[in-house]
């Protein structure tokens, strides 16, 4: 290179350099040499690339490439070069042909032969008009096969054109009849023999020439592009067309018509005019020779001289260098050891001597730098990591280097008493080229690289250059590896070998005290806690506060972002529906109002399962994301009770430290540790604690005094706690102060809406209206199967989203007929089964129907035994679930590297437990621990539903469990349980829990119970109260006991059984069945206790029924209001009609005064009814039918009289007349 380039073309250079071996280096041989002698290779010199054969023997081995480049940039990138350029400025094309002819005449050439290409690499592109005489280049070869591909390649198809362009443009000013240019310049491309033939081929003498000036025109072939024209008169034509364009072309006329020109005449001395006034001879054939080179090689030449044109200059250029390198590439290394080093090698060579065989020794070979790349490799992979943040004082490091230069060189051993990579960077502080190996493989490979680099050429160079040591760091055996080491390289290495323990007495001790160590806090690699992915940075003051020592400022040295994870999930609901939380008196409060609270403040979300009270909190969280200094923690209640002492001995500030080791921290230690919770300290915390009401009874007392104790101490955090409503006792009694809120309603419809009408492509008319049939009834189905009592509406609703999966797009929709809670559970589980495996299975193909039928086991068992482990905190591998994930009913947490497991609602959790702890063999301590957590514990528990559903089979209990229920039922512990059970099961209307019961509980327990829907109102003792029994409940109570009527009937001492009991009350003063019956109405248990009495009549049974008549008349008379019931009044008339004996019926009614009762309680209405005078009279004409029948004229006409002044006392005349009416009593 004769003039040396600004920095700028210095780095483009060099990166020319790397860039064009890295395109050979993986499947070449080659060797470079940069910049290389002027006078051997011209222009093109400052790259020389040999490639000499594959790396893969092919038929071509042997055989070299030359490739010779000239680097060119400038500033601005968006310079184009132009034809000018080309032509005329110091890089002009002959400067290169001047290369090609200096080159060729070399000895050089002798011995790389003639270049393949000899490139003008360059930043910029070809301006517009001198992309008019070129192509777009592909080369012949493959060895720069380019990856850049803003990089074209360019070669001068069309030079011929490029070289008559000056005298083109020449003749286009002066045909011009707008614009004159005299060009003063002389045209050199074009030689004389060339010019004159292409004269007498474009232009024609006219008649106006004088002897003074010449006229011509053109030649209308020439204007017309015949295809008459000489090959040099249609390349003229075409650089002529360019000139002419470059003239006139304006926006509105991008082109220019050159035939516009025919009737143009001009003078030119463009081509020697004389020439033209001598008379025309024969053509002579003529040929382009310029600067030494005749026409064929010039075509030789303009083939191999190419422009690589667009190359970038910025970082794309560096990471397409590493890419080739496989990333082993260091620019500064390159740079020193490709380029300044092989120059200043060049440099110290004798003057005298054979010039080629300098040059031969100055190029490159490819082992050299697959050394250089293997040096980078260990470079990168064991050079000292400098502490980001962390500096030592410079006295400290100054008496480390003296005690390391007082032990001369070869090997020494340091002994480091603190951290063993500070003593490391403390000495690569002063030894900058040095590799450290901390293992016995990185040794290994470092000692196969070095052995590697020294055996090739100039490899002690890049050793010497860059390992002025090799630091051995803790190292089993040291003293093996320092002798492998002086055994296996030639020249002498340093090595320091650094051990955290020694006995020899010669060793370098260093160690830092707190004094010796400076901290940049805003170095540090640790800026922020990220709590549940929102990102909090950490203050310097925190981080001053937490390094008190030595010890911690290592610790510190090696942190970066500490992660904080809570139990929070993402949760997966689609289609939310916004939920109002209402607290006292409706009122309602929002997400960023719980959120404001003040510090210590309690508040409880506390609803039934299934309302949603998860989604809320989570809702609650995911907006503290948004709301800066404020930090949500999400806990489930069963994380604290794990991680908790029993009792209440511990301080506020243990509480709240052991509270924050129930987090997931990474990396965890007591700095750590300490460090989260100072940063916790300066912001806002809302705790929210989730699952309350998944732990027994014990524990939520537990947890609840724990998180009190944690909040006197956290002034700064306040809590947030959902649960159910059985919890609330618990709750109160500890948090006096607290706010209580509950979920508006849910509206299902809306949701249901968006489930299966959100996706317009897939609605159907027959959706549609299932959807709204759906809909319209869905209230309905609640209130008859009593779901709102257990299961909340949101939860439901996804549980028959997922039933009505594909029921409701089908155009006659089958509806789900039994809407119990456990009937509808399993529905759902079923279907998540069915619609997970939908369409991947062959229904016809038996081993699919066998493939799918032990996928089903599976899925139930694997389900079930996990709610069991759950439940009973065996869980020991959650990875072994990992699979039914795929089926929704679960959710894989990640924490760190740990994970946990859990299922999607609590309710799908309790379904597969209880089916575990009722099908399955478990432990008995277990199955006891079951029972007493949820068999009969408390009304509206959903373990009770789902335990009912299982019961529905007899014998799904095995003989054990049945004993152990019956021991539980019996222990002493557990006094007057069985009544409290029963009652639940009443309550709950688990009419298959109270047939176990009553099968399992001993006779002696049985023998007290009294059904009745009288008497106390206590829910104690051995009287269990019907009085909130249904119709449907009181038959199939009925139904319970007449099961047992056998086992326990009357044992021959006139004692009832427990059904007789229920039906005839022992109180003459109390309600019976009857009574009630009668009373509500209930008009199926009516019919079901006649039966039962017409069955079972006896002369104990007519005399109460006798006695009790008379209650049974008022109670008719009395309770008659209209219902959409059958009467019972019509009833009595059937039975007395079509059963009794008319003189039983005659019997009755002379001795009881039933008209008397008529008048007395015709007008009286029960509490809460209404008088309606149409049934009031259709029952007194009713009873007065009875009279006419049954009674003969003497007994009629005696109670008449007897109650004629009684009716004279009723208000209401449209009864009073029915009476008057029929006594036949004048008005």
């Amino acid at each position: 290179m004769a003039n040396k380039a600004k920095t700028d073309g210095v780095v483009f250079q060099q990166r020319l350099c790397y860039y064009v071996c890295g395109l050979v280096h993986r499947e070449y041989e080659y060797s470079f040499l940069y910049e290389g002698d002027e006078n051997t290779y011209g222009a093109l010199d400052d790259v020389i690339l040999r490639v000499s054969k594959p790396t893969e023997p092919t038929e071509e081995v042997g055989k070299t490439w030359l490739y010779c480049f000239q680097a060119k940039q400038t500033v601005d990138e968006s310079k184009t070069l132009s034809i000018e350029d080309l032509l005329h400025s110091k890089h002009n094309v002959t400067k290169y042909m001047d290369s090609y002819k200096i080159y060729m005449q070399s000895e050089a050439r002798k011995r790389d032969g003639t270049p393949t290409e000899m490139i003008y690499w360059t930043a910029n592109d070809l301006h517009a008009t001198s992309q008019k005489f070129v192509e777009k280049h592909t080369s012949t070869e493959p060895h720069l096969t380019l990856t850049i591909d803003s990089i074209k390649k360019y070669k001068i198809t069309h030079w011929k054109a490029l070289f008559m362009f000056d005298t083109a443009m020449n003749l286009a000013n002066h045909c011009s009849t707008t614009f004159r240019k005299k060009d003063e310049r002389t045209y050199k491309y074009l030689n004389e023999s060339v010019a004159d033939a292409l004269a007498r081929e474009i232009l024609q003498l006219v008649d106006e020439s004088t002897g003074t000036e010449v006229k011509v025109r053109f030649r209308k072939q020439f204007l017309q592009g015949a295809a008459c024209l000489s090959d040099n008169a249609k390349q003229f034509r075409k650089s002529f067309v360019v000139a002419c364009e470059k003239l006139h072309t304006n926006p509105n006329t991008p082109t220019y018509d050159i035939g516009s020109l025919e009737a143009v005449t001009f003078s030119t001395d463009a081509f020697n005019m004389h020439k033209l006034t001598e008379p025309e001879t024969e053509p002579v054939a003529c040929s382009f020779h310029y600067n030494g080179l005749d026409e064929q090689t010039l075509s030789w030449f303009f083939e191999r001289f190419i422009f690589y044109a667009c190359v970038p200059k910025d970082d794309r250029m560096v990471k397409a260098i590493k890419d080739l390198f496989d990333d082993r590439f260091n620019e500064e290394m390159f740079e020193r050891y490709l380029i300044k080093e092989p120059a200043d090698r060049a440099a110290k060579q004798p003057k005298k001597g054979k010039k080629l065989q300098q040059q031969q020794d100055c190029f490159i070979p490819k082992r050299f730098i697959e050394s250089l790349m293997q040096m980078v490799d260990l470079k990168g992979k064991l050079a000292a990591k400098l502490p980001k943040g962390i500096e030592f004082e410079k006295e400290s490091l100054d008496k480390l280097n003296e005690n390391i230069n007082c032990n001369g060189k070869g090997e020494l051993t340091v002994l480091s008493r603190t951290k063993a990579a500070w003593t490391v960077a403390r000495i690569t502080k002063k030894l900058k080229s040095s590799l450290v190996v901390s293992n016995e493989i990185d040794f290994k490979i470092l000692l196969e690289a070095l052995v590697s680099i020294q055996s090739t050429t100039y490899g002690e160079w890049l050793i010497s250059g860059e390992v002025q040591a090799i630091v051995l760091l803790d190292l089993p055996d040291s003293a093996q590896c320092s002798k492998q080491i002086a055994e296996q390289l030639l020249q002498q290495v340093n090595v320091i070998v650094i051990v955290s323990q020694s006995t020899l007495p010669d060793v370098v001790v260093d160690e830092v005290d707190l004094c010796d160590v400076i901290v940049d806090y805003d170095q540090l690699e640790i800026k922020c806690i990220r709590f549940d992915d929102k990102k909090l940075l950490i203050s310097n003051d925190i981080l001053r506060a937490a390094t008190n020592s030595i010890r911690k400022i290592e610790e510190l040295s090696t942190l970066r972002d500490i992660t904080v994870q809570s139990d929070i999930y993402q949760d997966d609901v689609r289609h939310y529906i916004d939920r109002n939380l209402m607290g006292k008196d409706k009122k309602i409060v929002t997400h960023a109002e719980l959120l404001s609270r003040p510090g210590r403040s309690v508040s409880i979300i506390c609803d039934t399962a299934g309302q949603g009270k998860t989604t809320e909190l989570l809702r609650i969280a995911k907006q503290a994301k948004r709301v800066d200094e404020i930090v949500c923690l999400y806990l489930r209640a069963k994380t604290i009770a794990s991680g908790i002492p029993q009792g209440d001995s511990i301080s506020s500030s243990v509480a709240w430290q052991m509270l924050l080791k129930l987090l997931y921290i990474a990396p965890r230690s007591l700095l750590v540790e300490e460090i989260v919770q100072q940063s916790l300290e300066k912001i806002q915390v809302c705790l929210l604690v989730d699952g309350f009401d998944e732990m027994m009874e014990q524990r939520q007392e537990n947890v609840v005094k724990f998180l009190q104790k944690a909040l006197q101490h956290a002034a700064w955090c306040s809590l947030v706690l959902a649960a159910r409503q059985e919890s609330l006792p618990i709750l109160k009694k500890h948090c006096k102060t607290a706010s209580y809120y509950s979920l508006a309603s849910f509206s299902y419809a809306t949701y249901f809406e968006k489930l299966w009408l959100s996706e317009p492509h897939a609605s159907t008319p027959d959706l549609e209206k299932n959807v709204q049939l759906f809909i319209s009834h869905f209230n309905q189905l609640l209130k008859a199967a009593g779901c709102k009592s257990f299961l909340e509406v949101p939860q439901l609703c996804k549980v028959m989203g997922t039933i009505y999966h594909e029921r409701i797009r089908k155009p006659n929709i089958q509806w789900h007929t039994n809407y119990e809670i456990g009937s509808i559970y399993d529905a759902f589980v079923q279907n998540q089964f069915t619609n997970t495996l939908h369409g991947r299975f062959d229904k016809t193909d038996k081993l699919h129907i066998w493939a799918m039928s032990l996928i089903s086991h599976e899925y139930y068992t694997k389900h079930a035994q996990l709610a069991y482990e759950l439940e009973y905190n065996n869980l020991t591998d959650p990875d072994r679930y990992e699979q039914l994930q795929s089926f929704g009913l679960i959710m894989m947490m990640q924490h760190d590297s740990s994970k946990s497991v859990d299922f999607m609602h609590r309710t799908v959790m309790d379904y597969f437990l209880v089916r575990s702890c009722m099908l399955h063999d478990i432990d008995a301590n277990d199955f006891n621990e079951f029972l007493k957590r949820y068999f009969c514990v408390s009304r509206a528990n959903i373990a009770d539903k789902f335990i009912d559903f299982f019961l529905e089979d007899a014998e799904c209990l095995s003989p054990h469990k049945k004993r152990i229920i019956s021991m539980h039922l019996g222990s002493e512990s557990s006094i007057n349980i069985l009544p409290t059970c029963i009652r639940l099961a009443l309550n709950n209307a688990t009419f298959n829990t109270l047939g176990l019961l009553l099968s399992v509980a001993t006779r002696e327990l049985l023998a007290p119970l009294y059904f009745r829907f009288g008497g106390t109102d206590k829910q104690q003792g051995n009287e269990i109260n019907l009085k909130r029994l249904g119709v449907r409940q009181t038959l199939l109570l009925l139904e319970t006991l007449k099961k047992f009527d056998d086992e326990y009937a009357d044992d021959g001492e006139g004692k009832l059984n427990m059904l007789e009991r229920m039906l005839f009350e022992a109180y003459p003063d109390e309600e019976d069945t009857m009574e009630v019956a009668i009373r509500k109405p209930f008009p199926e248990v009516f019919d079901y206790i006649v039966a039962y009495c017409k069955e079972h009549l006896s002369v104990q049974i007519e005399r109460y029924l006798t006695d009790r008549i008379p209650r049974y008349a008022r109670t008719l008379i009395s309770h008659c209001y209209g219902e959409n019931k059958p009467k019972i009044i019509d009833k009595v008339l059937t039975l007395c009609k079509t059963t009794l004996h008319v003189e039983r019926v005659q019997q009755c009614l002379q001795r009881y005064d039933l008209l008397g009762e008529l008048i007395a309680n015709i007008e009286i209405v029960p509490q809460g009814k209404e008088f309606k005078q149409i049934d009031r009279v259709d029952l007194t004409q009713k009873v007065l039918s009875l009279l006419d029948t049954y009674l003969d004229e003497e007994s009629l006409i005696t109670i008449k009289e007897q109650s004629r002044q009684s009716v004279e006392t009723l208000q209401n005349e449209a009864v009073k007349s029915v009476l008057k009416q029929w006594m036949n009593v004048a008005e």
